[in-house]
């Protein structure tokens, strides 16, 4: 445990964890070397993007989490938006260490929420994680180094966190690009993934424990208040 706590604190100061952390929300600080200041029970930070390429990594993947949202076991909900159709636009913006600071701080954000949960609850608390891919086509293989980059960070880096992954609104083809994923993903995460189409409500509901509602307006629920970036 002493070797993994160093060892992240060495890679948070690396990246520069409280620049990504500061340049995408706000609410919450971090030190120079990547620890997290203030009261570890409370997590207030909200995504609050403040450099322009932020909107241009949003065009392929967003995040939020959603307020006031819980499972039916109590647990936080987090949104995944992945749109990979466009891999010439994601390459000539050279947004591939942009996609990894975007997932990097919704990871941190996750890891600490979860983190604040269990402390208040004392009890370990993990996240369902609700990921749509309307409009990804074929075009997402390309996509597969800069997922590979991500997932390995929160296999290094992070503790397990993930109750289950939801995939919804996914194509038909969807099962070919879950086989390439499975060559990345680890054994366990696959055992808690569920793939489903545009009619996911009921196995949303049975899978993850959301209510269709919960979700935001263009997935077909009444949140008004998810703000995707």
């Amino acid at each position: 445990a002493a070797t993994f706590y160093f060892k992240t604190l060495q890679w948070r100061a690396n990246i520069s964890l409280q620049q990504i952390m500061a340049s995408h929300g706000e609410g919450e600080s971090y030190t120079e070397d990547g620890r997290r200041k203030g009261y570890p029970a409370s997590w207030n930070w909200r995504r609050k993007p403040s450099l322009g390429i932020t909107k241009l990594v949003a065009r392929h993947v967003a995040f939020a989490r959603l307020p006031n949202v819980a499972s039916v076991a109590g647990e936080p909900v987090f949104l995944w938006r992945f749109c990979a159709n466009d891999f010439d636009d994601f390459a000539i913006n050279g947004l591939q260490d942009a996609f990894i600071d975007s997932y990097v701080a919704d990871i941190g954000d996750a890891f600490q929420e979860l983190r604040s949960q269990s402390m208040k609850e004392r009890q370990l608390v993990r996240g369902r994680f609700i990921i749509d891919i309307k409009g990804s086509s074929l075009d997402g293989v390309r996509y597969l180094p800069s997922l590979r980059r991500a997932t390995a960070i929160g296999q290094k880096y992070y503790p397990e966190v993930v109750t289950s992954v939801t995939v919804v609104r996914a194509p038909a083809f969807a099962a070919f690009l879950y086989k390439l994923m499975k060559l990345i993903l680890p054994r366990k995460l696959q055992q808690k993934m569920c793939i489903l189409g545009d009619n996911f409500e009921k196995g949303l509901k049975s899978h993850a424990g959301v209510d269709i509602a919960d979700m935001p307006t263009f997935l077909g629920g009444k949140n008004c208040e998810a703000q995707m970036s």
